[in-house]
């Protein structure tokens, strides 16, 4: 009697576990995560950061949890941070909303890299509307902004190291950067 009980949880189980997997294969996700930067490794004292700490009072740079370090100092390798958490995406990622895009937003400081983020959100270029491909460059006093994005494809790795296609552009997203980090700060 008993294994005609397990016998059917058995297959609900089954087909709850294989309908979770088609689901997240329809779905499309972005990368969400901030890495530290070449300025912290695995011996570092970092498990305590915190986003205010990262940005040391600096206003406008998107901050975005998980904190990440690497152990050589390098940007992370997404494809290997993608399959490791393979059963828990939201982990590392969040899920591609309609009219949103992933974006992978670099801040360097006289050319050196100082952090990366990676997250969810809506881009609207000044006079161009609303971006969905290419990478948008800024230069303020010594220090470059650069605004990657792109869409991801159902049921594959996010997108967020998008390919360059444009050139540096010195203040083409300025106005619409605004609506970026207004879609950050209110997630």
């Amino acid at each position: 009697m008993h294994k005609l009980v397990i016998l059917p949880l058995l297959c609900v189980a089954l087909s709850l576990l294989v309908a979770s997997q088609d689901e997240a294969a329809n779905q499309r996700f972005c990368f969400r995560f901030t890495w530290l930067g070449p300025q912290y490794n695995a011996e570092s004292t970092y498990l305590n950061a915190t986003c205010e700490y990262l940005l040391n009072g600096a206003s406008g740079i998107p901050c975005q949890h998980p904190l990440v370090v690497t152990n050589t100092s390098t940007e992370p390798n997404t494809q290997y941070m993608w399959d490791h958490y393979q059963n828990d995406r939201t982990h590392i990622a969040c899920r591609l909303a309609p009219g949103d895009v992933c974006v992978k937003y670099t801040y360097s400081f006289n050319q050196a890299v100082q952090n990366i983020s990676y997250f969810c959100t809506k881009v609207n270029i000044e006079n161009e509307g609303a971006a969905t491909s290419g990478c948008y460059t800024e230069y303020r006093n010594g220090r470059e902004i650069e605004v990657c994005v792109c869409r991801s494809v159902a049921g594959e790795k996010p997108c967020n190291d998008a390919a360059k296609m444009m050139p540096h552009l010195v203040g083409l997203f300025v106005a619409g950067f605004v609506i970026v980090l207004q879609q950050w700060a209110s997630r």
